[in-house]
């Protein structure tokens, strides 16, 4: 990789990594805030909607990824007539995935009466489901315009302002609970569904009418839509929905069958493990934001550049998602406890079994923080139909089987162990297996590569872990053994210590001696060891 691309590459990830660390803090704050202002039901309720909602957001996530590559092709081409068919196929094609969204809200909104929950709560839903499907498809409609933040590799603008829109949630919250006399849930939960709506709505329109003012090829032209783009578009939409759709059938569905089963207690423990686990993936995702785009450059130059890509990110996924995955499941019981432990509403059950379903979802979800590079690096570099058929076929099989599982358990012991903990158990053994055993057959082959070698880059991230639990982990348990109700500077000095004893044994391990010389040498002078000159 040369300087100039290592260059971009740190910048595209120090902001990816500036945003997911916010985004973490925010994510962790906002549950707190939410649980102690409307209680536990009510931060289940909202589980819940999101947890639907999301068939909805999945066709703004797919305006989002689904034109990136044609628009980066077009925009890297150099022929301007082109970026602007592209382009302006691409907002009526959005336009179509808005109305579908607005559709799918719809039926979520209709299946409302459907759900379990408390009955003093079912007033104030409606208000989650219309604002946020008033907002998606707005966001879904203009996602064209803000792609090409992506598209132009302006990740520090993006990151910005994706991070703004998630602030909407907190902020929303903490205006309701301190400044208005909101207090009890229905009503909280009501005014909490339209405010996050219009304040995402407002954050949303400002960057997207910049980039139309500053840049006049963003601005719509209906004589300009080509019906070969529309095509094209149309075709990478559809194969995008496919791998949406799969993301739904794992986590969606699964959020649909815990309520169907276990009412609320199933949504709050899912949802929490979901959310808890999914920190790892945003680990990874410092660094898998963008390949897209990059893969899609990189394509056009029509040389091996590709393979080195897949090598250098494969490694560095390694390097974030297995120590994120292994703290994740080692420590899920003391960080779940001080995370939400702590509210009146959430019991010591709701805790042990979500510390639980983190540990069975951590291997799955590690898997998947890796195979999302992957996936983005074939995106990007034309291959999306080649390799979406295989991860929505997978996906079939975790409702299906989840389903099949719990049909099969006795009505009187559903709510038992076994037939509690299936859904996480099915998603782990299914989204395993198709995206960490399968999937790297179908980039084998994509990138004319051998099957190990997809493997090869997370031999040493996997070995320094492993080397790091061994020093570790006897000094944790240790201290488990002395002081068993952990504190949070019990678990700040064990994580602080994990990474110090793990940064050391990566960098020794894992990066090259030009890599130490480029990156570690030159920071620990300027922190005053080693020889200036060396």
């Amino acid at each position: 990789m040369s300087g100039s691309e290592a260059s971009r590459a740190i910048v595209r990830m120090a902001t990816n990594y500036l945003r997911l660390g916010l985004n973490l803090a925010l994510g962790i704050t906002l549950v707190r805030v939410l649980i102690g202002w409307v209680g536990a039901d009510a931060m289940a309720l909202i589980l819940l909607i999101v947890a639907g909602a999301g068939f909805g957001m999945m066709f703004r996530e797919l305006s989002n990824r689904a034109a990136v590559r044609e628009l980066g092709s077009a925009h890297h081409s150099g022929d301007p007539e082109r970026f602007l068919r592209v382009f302006n196929s691409a907002l009526v094609v959005s336009g179509v995935a808005a109305l579908l969204a607005g559709v799918a809200f719809a039926g979520l909104f209709l299946y409302l009466p459907q759900m379990k929950m408390p009955d003093a709560l079912r007033p104030a839903a409606p208000a989650l489901v219309i604002g946020q499907g008033l907002y998606i498809v707005l966001a879904t409609a203009l996602a064209p315009v803000f792609n090409m933040f992506t598209v132009t590799e302006r990740f520090v603008a993006y990151n910005f302002w994706t991070l703004a829109e998630r602030a909407c949630q907190l902020t929303a919250a903490l205006w309701l609970q301190h400044v208005t006399s909101i207090t009890s849930p229905p009503a909280g939960v009501f005014a909490y569904g339209y405010l996050v709506a219009g304040l995402q709505a407002a954050v949303f329109v400002v960057p997207v009418g910049w980039l139309m003012l500053s840049d006049a090829r963003l601005r719509p032209r209906p004589s300009k839509v080509g019906g070969q783009e529309i095509r094209e578009l149309s075709r990478t939409l559809g194969w995008y929905f496919a791998v949406e759709l799969a993301s739904s059938l794992h986590e969606r569905v699964g959020a649909l069958i815990m309520n169907a089963y276990f009412a609320l207690l199933g949504n709050i423990v899912f949802g929490l493990a979901l959310q808890f686990t999914s920190y790892v993936r945003q680990a990874t995702q410092g660094v898998t934001f963008g390949l897209d785009a990059v893969s899609a450059r990189f394509s056009t130059d029509k040389n091996k550049s590709l393979s080195v890509l897949l090598t250098h990110s494969t490694r560095v996924h390694g390097l974030v998602a297995f120590p994120a995955g292994l703290v994740m499941a080692a420590l899920a019981h003391p960080l779940i406890q001080l995370w939400v432990g702590g509210k009146p509403d959430i019991t010591p059950e709701i805790v042990d079994r979500t510390a639980l379903t983190v540990q069975m979802m951590s291997v799955a979800l590690t898997a998947r923080a890796i195979s999302d590079g992957w996936t983005m690096i074939l995106y990007g570099a034309g291959f999306l139909r080649v390799y979406a058929p295989l991860v929505l076929v997978g996906a079939m099989f975790n409702p299906a089987i989840t389903l099949g599982t719990l049909w099969s358990i006795p009505q009187g012991q559903i709510e038992q162990n076994v037939g509690f903990y299936a859904n996480p158990i099915v998603f782990s053994a299914v989204y395993t297996t198709v995206h960490f055993v399968i999937l790297p057959v179908v980039v084998a082959r994509c990138l004319k590569v051998r099957y190990p070698d997809v493997f090869a880059p997370l031999t040493r991230p996997l070995v320094a872990t492993v080397a790091t639990a061994v020093v570790v982990g006897p000094l944790v348990w240790l201290g488990w053994r002395a002081y068993p109700n952990w504190n949070v500077w019990m678990i700040g000095a064990t994580l602080a210590l994990f990474a110090g004893v793990y940064g050391v044994v990566a960098a020794l391990m894992v990066l090259s001696a030009q890599e130490r010389e480029r990156f570690i040498w030159p920071l620990l002078r300027r922190a005053g060891f080693g020889p200036r000159g060396a």
